[in-house]
């Protein structure tokens, strides 16, 4: 029996039995045709979930009036007889895997930025109030980003307040949706009332301020939802599962929902005919922080609290949602706290997440780290990505097979690229060795996990799969053509990371200046360079932490960090990219006055947008100054000079001043190793620049092609 034996029991949903309790939670993929149409990718992908012993898997999010009511560019549809096919086919090969499939029926309503560019009026319950501006709203969407999304921007949205007939066709809609689920071979449905979609704007007193019958009190906002909840189980009969997706409570607004309205909501649904309550919640279209504190959260299992108070009110059970690892979701079970478990992102980062829950196999479960890479893509109107499994959405393209011939196979860099090529080299059954020149693998991963400890969890599971592939591990070797020739491999991996330049700045060469290098090995206790710029005591300290092991365990250097920062009380960044954002974000929390300098006009342009967007909502919630247009002119003992965008000289204090920018591919090695007749692969930060995203792509990629 798996020690998770709680997630892992049967469930029942009305008449809907399940394997475990684990669900699927929707999802837009970007995957389907503009028509709403699925495709192969779009049908892979959900076979792949299927495949790794998910209870239920609820698409998401499905059109129920397409091309009318579409959130997204390539957002699948069940409002025509078109999009039949399609779904049976992925029905049928979800089922032939043992999972359960339900489609979650939406219509976004004020959130859809794709109507106003096909020139549809966006459905309301009220006309809106114009909103205030915030980091982290469409118009921060850079054009780096490569946005389809900025389609709307420049379109002028034009709004439909909802007449009665307008209702009754959205009740239709739905209604009609759900008899073609069913007739599809659906087990099940999802209505979607939350997240500020056009059921929640309804229930919503911020948004709806209607004096009909769908206005004014709780239960007259609610009567859209419990309207379609009737339609429905009256298309369907009374024994088709219909699931409802609530928002438990609403942030960032004064007047919003609150737990208490989720419990009435609850109530008059299940009275309805629903037979489950899937327990979300909603940010209030706060994008900046909308995800991370709601339903796509940093912090795990924060909006469990409220799905207790929800099944405690009721007798359908209830799904809850919100960051819940599979320890979490079995304790939170077997107390009877909720029934099942909405999991998202850690089913892209691992779709056999629960078949390893069932072999007991935990520690091969590759993390979800929260790098947002996936739900940012939402808002680009790309295809759904995971950044630490490059083979969600690509399933076809990155099969992994036996190689016909064993080689042997040297991976120099052990970061996230190196040990991901050379986890799919072993895989493939070929002798693979990995060096590394610092005494521990994770390369530049480590250092940022000192900063975002999530990052640290998938270097220990790429580290432990390794062991486990048995890959010989050589650590505190700097490799040299020489030291290859000797090793005799048959194909060298080059995963070195960058290398850095300091910038032509009058002052740079100064003790008190840092770059990326000097702060990572200051942080680790590796490389000469960052010793020669600190006084006696912080060479102690650091030799301390490197003799006690505290120098390899990035949770205790994050703590430590707080006690002692061999940096002074003002520190100036130069560079305002991923590394200087997150770096500002750390230092600032610590104590010291940061500031920004960013010769662009854009910061953090590396990061998934989500990402991006929360790190700058939170530097400004520490303090961090951030000031782009930027260009440093001379660095002094304890002063930095720089001239703004137009062309103004200002100067600032800096004790210490870090340059976080500055460095270019690293090819050396490989062109010597090429020169000598060697087959060779770069991969990750070397030849590109693509955070882990690209690093864990460029791997797989380089251990398929050997």
């Amino acid at each position: 029996m798996a020690k998770l034996s709680k997630l892992m029991s049967p469930g029942r949903i009305g008449s809907m039995e399940l394997r475990n309790r684990i669900v699927l939670t929707a999802m837009g993929t970007e995957l389907s045709t503009d028509e709403g149409i699925t495709t192969e990718r779009e049908i892979r992908f959900y076979e792949e979930i299927a495949k790794g012993g998910t209870g239920l898997i609820i698409l998401g999010s499905v059109s129920v009036g397409h091309p009318y009511g579409v959130c997204l560019e390539y957002q699948l549809g069940i409002s025509d007889e078109k999009h039949v096919p399609g779904l049976k086919e992925m029905v049928d090969r979800i089922h032939k895997h043992g999972a359960k499939v339900a489609p979650q029926l939406q219509h976004p309503g004020p959130t859809s930025n794709v109507d106003p560019t096909r020139g549809i009026p966006i459905l309301v319950p009220s006309m809106p109030e114009p909103k205030q501006g915030d980091i982290g709203t469409m118009n921060d969407i850079t054009a780096s980003d490569g946005a389809s999304f900025a389609k709307s921007r420049g379109v002028k949205k034009e709004y439909k307040v909802a007449t009665k007939e307008d209702i009754d066709w959205v009740i239709q809609k739905f209604a009609e949706a759900a008899e073609r689920a069913k007739r599809i071979g659906f087990d099940a449905i999802e209505i979607h009332g939350g997240h500020g979609y056009l059921l929640d704007s309804f229930i919503s007193p911020v948004s709806n301020k209607r004096t009909d019958e769908y206005g004014g009190s709780l239960e007259n906002r609610a009567r859209l939802l419990v309207e379609i909840v009737k339609a429905c189980r009256k298309a369907t009969g009374p024994d088709f599962p219909i699931i409802c997706k609530i928002n438990s409570f609403t942030m960032h607004q004064a007047a919003g929902e609150t737990v208490e309205d989720a419990i009435l909501v609850a109530k008059m649904v299940e009275a309805a005919g629903a037979d489950a309550i899937f327990s979300s919640a909603y940010g209030g279209g706060v994008q900046s922080t909308a995800c991370q504190d709601t339903h796509t959260p940093l912090n795990k299992c924060n909006i469990v609290p409220q799905a207790r108070q929800i099944k405690a009110a009721i007798k359908i059970p209830v799904i809850a949602v919100g960051r819940i690892e599979p320890e979490d979701g079995n304790k939170l079970i077997g107390e009877g706290a909720v029934d099942f478990i909405g999991m998202g992102r850690q089913l892209l980062a691992d779709p056999q997440l629960p078949n390893k829950v069932k072999e007991d196999r935990l520690e091969d479960i590759r993390p979800c780290i929260a790098c947002f890479k996936c739900i940012s893509q939402i808002f680009l109107s790309s295809k759904l990505k995971c950044g630490v499994n490059p083979v969600c959405t690509n399933e076809a393209e990155f099969e992994i097979t036996k190689a016909a011939k064993q080689k042997r196979v040297l991976v120099v860099g052990g970061g996230p690229a190196g040990m991901e090529a050379a986890r799919v080299a072993a895989l493939r059954g070929h002798k693979v060795t990995i060096c590394d020149k610092e005494k521990f693998l994770g390369g530049t991963l480590f250092f940022a996990s000192v900063m975002y400890d999530a990052n640290y969890k998938l270097v220990e599971h790429l580290e432990a799969q390794l062991k486990k592939l048995k890959v010989d591990i050589q650590v505190g070797v700097e490799v040299t053509p020489e030291y290859v020739r000797k090793l005799k491999p048959d194909v060298v991996v080059s995963a070195v990371g960058v290398k850095r330049f300091l910038p032509d700045i009058p002052g740079v060469r100064q003790t008190h200046v840092l770059d990326g290098d000097d702060m990572r090995n200051m942080v680790t206790g590796s490389g000469d360079g960052a010793a020669a710029k600190t006084d006696l005591k912080t060479k102690l300290m650091l030799k301390a932490g490197s003799l006690t092991g505290i120098s390899r365990d990035p949770k205790k250097l994050a703590l430590g960090s707080k006690v002692f920062m061999p940096l002074g009380k003002n520190v100036v960044i130069v560079g305002g990219g991923l590394v200087g954002v997150e770096m500002a974000e750390f230092l600032a929390e610590r104590g010291r006055n940061v500031t920004i300098l960013e010769e662009g006009y854009a910061l953090g342009w590396e990061m998934s947008l989500l990402r991006r967007w929360i790190h700058l909502s939170h530097n400004r919630k520490v303090g961090v100054k951030s000031l782009c247009g930027c260009k440093v002119t001379s660095i002094g003992e304890k002063t930095i000079t720089y001239t703004d965008k137009e062309g103004k000289e200002h100067s600032i204090p800096a004790d210490n001043v870090i340059i976080a920018q500055g460095h270019t591919h690293n090819l050396e090695l490989a062109e010597k190793l090429k020169k000598d007749g060697y087959e060779v692969y770069t991969v990750g930060d070397c030849a590109g620049d693509d955070l882990i995203e690209g690093a864990m792509t460029d791997g797989i990629k380089a251990g398929l092609a050997i």
